[in-house]
């Protein structure tokens, strides 16, 4: 619904019309109001206006001369309108919801035979309008606009009293911002527009409801009634047809009986009460002659009149003091107050009623998106303004329209599910909490107690068990007509990539394809995620929050934003995934505040993001539901080194551990490997957190990049700012990058492979850095695409530059720090176990004296140092060997993750000669131990010079603080 085409409907005819704006933003109200000749006009300025944050209205009236809009100035309308009022905080004066305001017009156009209006979603409010087919000059609509607003007012709608038979009213311009929310909501229309009402007709429901000089009656309805009852209430009517055939079998009113089968001989205060039931019935236009035209004062037009003049129908207790000595053998009596109440059926919906206005569960905006409800299977039906009922029968054999369920409810569709089998996906419309979408496995609808806890858990609950019954066949008649007339869609448990393809890609809700967009069928493990990825704020905030980080010296925080887009190309490369480590010593870098940012591409950052307080296999079973999606962690700085290293194991490996079901002896169900960027954040260095854990992390090491920021001096105030902006925009992007991908699927491989062989070739990096190589590249390419949508306004040639040289320097540092030979890890073993070592002279056996006989004080020499604990190995100083026990060394091993066969074969091929020989470690002291099998190393330089364990222990402290 275009803006002009929208004035063009509800203006009249005139020569100058009027625009009003007001600007708060400076704390003082700034008023604008001009006057132009053309609606073209109108909506030029009103965008103007809207792009400086000012609040726009028009005025419903066009205007004798320019420069004054008061009632006595006005000239002509065209339209009936309503403004209600919506919020929690409005109580009495307002509606809770949107949705509800809607449901509340659709009841009061029902009971008062009124035709759908237009209605515009103001930001806050709802504004209602309906056009004639004709002007009318101020004279001749205010009398009218005054009987609308009483029957309005009669009815119990809760409106803004002031403004529906105001002449020189302003409403909100629809295409427009409402700027008293932060972010500004957009005021639209929430649907086409509505034909043109006949004048004739509109004074005819007047005349009807509200005479030419008739006095207000009470209240009839409040908006908060009861659910139950505010369902049957909007969705009945009476049709007195039916209350006579009952009264004719002696099933209904006695009295009306009467009144019928004795027109002739009926008391005027009798024949008032009986017009007083018919006119009220859907039926009534024929039903006032029925029982009055024998009736000897019967005229068509006078009894009409009659009928009018009785203000809503008689209760029982006025037709027993009218007629008394009928009342009494009632079987209704006590039952109900009005016989208009045995003709009550409920409206069924028609097709144009099936479009309802609601909102998406858990969105922070207020906006409605309109859903079409389909028809419920026989004999189920939904009331004319929603709710399930089903036609059955009384005890005499009546029929009964019963209530199932007050809300809309129903299944959308059958899906089959890898791990839950056969189920059914639900709908469920509630007042306040919006559409919610959940599905139901199989097994659990046929069971009633597992019924139960499904819909309990989703906000779907009623009173009896009666009740609870009759919504379980519903629902198993949803599935019997679903079996009968489609297939079941296969469930996606993961979201991302549907193939190798690249020809579909599941984004919450959306299947996302090329040209178009299609429902997701939910499962039991995405449904709960859905409303994340619900889009929220405006596609231009988002940008200019990501513009916030194009500065110079940012390009880390540039970097972290390119996963985001370059997360989901991962699946063109050979890796299944890779790390990209944030980390800084102290607070107030802004880690959190990118994360959120690149994560606010594709959903609701702060449901996206895992944080500290999530426990490893919840983000491993979010990592294998994201699947594509790019997987962000923030704070890992408390996670502990073993469990590091198997995170940094796990991401690339694009898959999570094998475990059992759960109650049952079979593998659990795990997804297609993943493939994805996975960006992480800490207060230290996760590779030097592993290093705690294990000697020379290199594999480690070579998947994962780290990066620690210099900190940037910004104000506080636009950080902040920043923050709260990130979380208010998002999801805007998504769908629209993708389907590019999705077109350009060969130009975007073919750049992504021209960009990791620039890297490469650049970075001098081989296949041993995979990992940072297919990242970077993802990285890069994703910004190139971002930048063409104009997305971004990175520099990002600058950027590749800087990736480069990142790249060089920490390939450098990385080969330093990481490269190990073999005689290392032996000295790293040593020194670790120092006080468990023998170190003493050479004692061996056949050792000759001076004159060459055999040396008699072979077995006195005294021991350099004594193993303290275990015994591990023996250092000979003098000859420089040392024995290693393999055993100890082995696990020792073990432990840091080393190759203990490749360290050994390593040291046989070094000069010290690692050979396997018989020794007994004992020998020389009074340790009488046998020969074993240990590893000897001759030529133990590297260990000479050890001196005293007081000694080694200083040298040791200097080393680490070195």
């Amino acid at each position: 619904m275009g803006a002009i085409k929208f004035l063009e409907h509800v203006l009249a005819q005139g020569q100058n019309y009027c625009v009003f704006a007001v600007n708060g933003g400076s704390g003082q109200k700034l008023i604008t109001q001009k006057f132009l000749t053309s609606i073209p006009e109108m909506d030029e300025l009103a965008g103007t206006l809207d792009e400086g944050s000012n609040d726009v209205y028009f005025a419903l009236a066009s205007f004798v001369t320019p420069g004054k809009r008061t009632a006595d100035n006005a000239e002509k309308l065209r339209s009936f309108f309503l403004d209600l009022d919506c919020g929690k905080d409005k109580g009495d004066k307002g509606f809770p919801t949107q949705q509800a305001a809607v449901k509340a017009v659709r009841v009061f156009c029902q009971t008062h035979q009124l035709p759908k209006p237009t209605m515009v979603n103001s930001g806050r409010g709802l504004h209602v309008y309906w056009a004639m087919d004709e002007d009318l000059n101020v004279a001749g609509w205010l009398p009218l606009a005054v009987r609308f607003k009483q029957m309005c007012l009669n009815h119990g709608l809760n409106i803004d009293p002031v403004v529906s038979a105001d002449c020189a009213r302003v409403l909100r311009y629809p295409g427009t911002r409402n700027h008293k929310d932060s972010p500004p909501k957009n005021v639209a229309g929430l649907a086409d527009l509505e034909p043109a009402l006949s004048l004739d007709k509109f004074k005819a429901i007047l005349d009807h409801y509200v005479p030419e000089g008739a006095t207000a009656p009470k209240k009839t309805r409040s908006n908060a009634a009861d659910p139950m009852m505010a369902s049957l209430m909007g969705n009945s009517t009476s049709r007195f047809k039916t209350i006579l055939e009952k009264s004719a079998k002696g099933r209904g009113c006695a009295q009306l009986a009467y009144a019928a089968a004795n027109q002739e001989d009926v008391d005027e205060p009798l024949w008032r009460a009986a017009l007083s039931v018919a006119v009220n019935c859907v039926d009534g236009d024929k039903a006032i002659h029925v029982v009055s035209r024998r009736h000897p004062d019967y005229d068509a037009g006078g009894t009409i009149d009659k009928a009018k003049k009785t203000s809503g129908p008689y209760h029982c207790t006025t037709f027993d003091g009218t007629n008394p000595g009928l009342c009494g053998s009632c079987p209704h009596k006590g039952k109900i107050t009005s016989p208009i109440q045995l003709g009550r059926e409920i409206i069924r919906a028609q097709e144009e009623d099936n479009v309802v206005f609601d909102r998406p569960e858990q969105m922070k905006t207020v906006e409605l998106q309109a859903y079409t409800i389909p028809k419920y299977p026989s004999p189920y039906f939904r009331g004319k303004n929603g709710g399930v009922y089903v036609q059955s029968a009384d005890r005499e054999g009546d029929p009964v329209d019963m209530l199932v369920y007050e809300h809309d409810l129903y299944v959308l569709h059958r899906t089959d599910d890898p791990e839950d089998g056969a189920s059914l996906v639900v709908r469920v419309h509630l007042p306040y909490d919006g559409v919610k979408e959940f599905t139901v496995p199989l097994t659990a609808a046929t069971s009633r107690d597992e019924l139960r806890k499904y819909l309990s858990k989703n906000s779907v609950a009623v009173v009896t068990a009666a009740h609870w019954d009759a919504l379980m066949t519903y629902i198993l008649k949803w599935e019997s007509s679903l079996e009968n007339t489609s297939a079941a869609d296969l469930s996606k448990r993961q979201f991302g990539w549907a193939d190798d393809n690249f020809s579909s890609f599941t984004l919450g809700r959306a299947r996302v394809l090329p040209d178009r967009v299609e429902l997701n069928a939910p499962s039991t493990k995405t449904s709960h995620l859905f409303p994340m990825f619900e889009p929220q704020g405006s596609l231009d905030e988002w940008k200019k929050n990501l513009e916030f980080f194009n500065k110079p010296g940012f390009e880390s925080y540039q970097y972290i934003i390119g996963t985001a887009f370059g997360s989901v190309l991962t699946k063109m490369t050979a890796i299944k995934g890779s790390i990209f480590h944030f980390h800084s010593k102290d607070s107030g870098y802004g880690k959190t505040t990118v994360l959120l940012a690149a994560a606010s591409l594709w959903a609701d950052p702060a449901k996206f993001v895992k944080f500290e307080r999530d426990t490893y296999n919840d983000k491993m079973n979010y990592a294998e539901t994201l699947k594509d999606l790019p997987l962000y962690c923030d704070e890992m700085t408390n996670m502990q080194p073993k469990e590091a290293s198997d995170f940094i194991y796990q991401i690339p490996s694009g898959k999570q551990r094998g475990r059992l079901s759960q109650g049952a002896n079979s593998s659990r169900w795990r997804g297609d490997p993943w493939s994805f960027i996975c960006v992480t954040t800490g207060n230290m260095s996760l590779i030097s957190k592993v290093n705690s854990y294990k000697d020379a992390p290199k594999a480690e090491a070579q998947r994962v990049l780290e990066f620690s920021p210099q900190k940037q001096q910004l104000p506080k105030q636009d950080t902040d700012e920043l923050a709260k902006s990130i979380e208010r925009h998002f999801g805007h992007a998504a769908i629209p990058y993708l389907q590019y991908i999705m077109n350009n699927l060969d130009e975007v491989q073919k750049l992504l492979i021209s960009v990791q062989q620039t890297i490469d070739t650049r970075a001098g990096l081989t296949a041993e850095n995979r990992f940072w190589s297919a990242q970077a590249a993802c990285d890069i390419t994703g910004l190139l695409i971002a930048k063409r949508l104009k997305f971004i306004a990175f520099d990002v040639r600058a950027l590749l530059d800087w990736v480069v040289g990142y790249l060089r320097d920490y390939k450098r540092e990385d080969t330093s720090m990481h490269s190990q030979d073999a005689t290392q890890v032996v000295s790293d073993y040593f020194y670790a176990n120092v006080n468990d070592f023998l170190r003493i002279r050479n004692s061996g056996e056949g050792r000759l004296d001076a004159t060459g006989r055999p040396d008699i004080l072979d077995h006195l020499v005294v021991p350099e140092a004594m193993p303290r604990n275990a015994m591990l190995g023996r250092l000979e100083t003098d000859t420089n060997t040392l024995f290693l026990m393999p055993k100890p060394f082995r696990s020792w091993c073990a432990e840091r993750q080393l190759d203990f066969a490749g360290i050994v074969k390593e040291l046989r091929t070094l000069p010290c000669g690692a050979k396997t020989v018989s020794k007994r470690m004992g020998k020389g002291t009074k340790l009488s131990l046998p020969a074993i099998s240990v590893l000897r190393l001759k030529g133990a330089s590297w260990l000479s010079d050890v001196g005293t364990e007081d000694e080694i222990i200083s040298d040791n402290k200097k080393a680490e603080e070195e």
